[in-house]
């Protein structure tokens, strides 16, 4: 049995059926020889805006001068009626993945003596990820009774991000598969952000990922454990804390391991962060409720699939949101070709869906508070918040206004913000109109 042909036959007819498979099919699914007969089928798509019966095509094929015997064979092929077109769709992808990664192996071996441990795995994180694209059977049709919408409460299962109550009421959270890009200016906060909802995520009980391209995973580390233990973001940096601060940091550092309450124990007799920290990188650290940092200054979109893929398969539903800091330092040949910053922004959407994670990425805005390079970027996004920041010492707050919400409310709200400590409030921020303030 022909699996090409039985498929190409499959399409004949303009049905349901026919029509599901068609939306899934690529050429290159096919051997070459049959290729010809996939483009025939494509142009009389095209131009009649429907699928040919065989009789339709056979015409078609009997018009067009063609050298390869491959139409004769297809127009004399009478495919098994027992064969699911569906089961035969999956066993042509499924020929068609097993060469193409036959050929890729066959590439890197040649070169493979010449290249280091890392170009190694770059090279089959890369090859990876493109056959994974190539083989994706993107489109599914449903009807309605294949669509779930409701769990047994009545309610939809969305997350919130906690960084304003208001603005979670406004949208009652946001959903696995969906992508938040947070736009501002340098100094705005959009790292902040990412920080914060790393630290909100972990607070609740589960293990989110913050991928870091221009900070060093230590940074990070040290911004979150700052705004975890609520202590002053400078003195952590100087290891300048005071006693109360450092007893802070210390909880806060034993909080995250299975037998954290030895540890802190034995830190009150020796006062010393630095020895605490080394005698907790033999403990056990809470497998089920950790903050995962990726550091990788060339993060690629394969490093973002691939890391997720592995980080999903180990720690599965505890892994909901996802923070990329940020989204202009994603590595492409051109970061500053805007139809680049569009596709990884597309890209970036399509790894939210196949992870089933919320991806919080903040994004650069030029001088107008626009998208840098393109506004385009923003077309994949569920949610876009434009940050701008107040850090007057009477009234410090953080300002979130939507420029984008899919099926929601726009809003535009303003957390208290706690510049020391770099924490966000969920709690709305009261402003004094102008006439107030004069009066106080």
């Amino acid at each position: 049995m022909s699996i090409a042909l039985t498929v190409l036959h499959s399409v004949l007819g303009n049905t349901e059926s026919s029509l599901s498979i068609w939306s899934q099919l690529k050429k290159s699914y096919f051997p070459t020889e049959y290729q010809a007969i996939f483009r025939a089928l494509s142009r009389f798509y095209t131009e009649h805006k429907k699928l040919p019966t065989l009789d339709e095509i056979t015409l078609q094929l009997n018009n067009v001068v063609c050298e390869s015997p491959s139409y004769s064979i297809f127009l004399e092929f009478e495919p098994s009626q027992d064969v699911d077109p569906l089961v035969a769709l999956k066993l042509l992808v499924d020929e068609f993945t097993q060469a193409a990664a036959l050929n890729g192996i066959e590439k890197l071996i040649t070169k493979i003596s010449d290249l280091t441990s890392e170009e190694v795995i770059e090279n089959i994180a890369n090859m990876a990820y493109e056959l994974e694209q190539e083989s994706d059977i993107q489109s599914s049709v449903y009807n309605v009774q294949d669509i779930d919408l409701f769990t047994e409460t009545g309610q939809a299962t969305y997350i919130p991000l906690g960084l304003n109550n208001t603005m979670d009421n406004a949208i009652i959270g946001v959903a696995r598969s969906e992508v938040v890009y947070i736009g501002g200016f340098r100094g705005a906060g959009k790292s902040v952000i990412c920080s914060n909802i790393v630290v909100n995520e972990y607070e609740a009980g589960f293990i989110p990922v913050y991928f870091t391209i221009e900070m060093r995973a230590a940074q990070v580390h040290r911004r979150n454990l700052g705004i975890e233990a609520q202590v002053d973001a400078i003195r952590l940096r100087n290891n300048t804390l005071t006693e109360s601060e450092k007893q802070a940091v210390a909880r806060t550092m034993c909080n995250k391991y299975t037998d954290g309450d030895v540890f802190l124990e034995a830190f009150s007799e020796h006062n010393s962060l630095a020895k605490l920290e080394a005698s907790l990188k033999k403990a056990n650290i809470k497998e089920d409720n950790q903050i995962i940092i990726v550091d990788n200054p060339h993060l690629s979109l394969v490093d973002i699939d691939t890391t997720l893929a592995r980080l999903k398969a180990r720690f599965g539903k505890k892994i909901r949101k996802v923070a990329i800091d940020y989204l202009n330092q994603i590595e492409v040949v051109d970061k500053y070709d805007w139809k680049a910053q569009i596709g990884i922004s597309s890209k970036l959407k399509e790894l939210a869906n196949k992870h089933d994670v919320i991806l919080a990425v903040p994004y650069q805005v030029d001088s107008n508070g626009e998208a840098r390079f393109s506004k385009g970027i923003l077309d994949a996004a569920d949610y876009a918040i434009l940050l701008s920041a107040c850090k007057d010492e009477a009234n410090p707050y953080l300002e979130l206004k939507t420029t984008k919400a899919r099926d929601t409310p726009a809003f535009n709200v303003k957390s208290v913000m706690n510049w020391s400590t770099l924490k966000i409030s969920a709690t709305e921020a009261v402003i004094a109109s102008e006439e107030e303030a004069s009066e106080l």
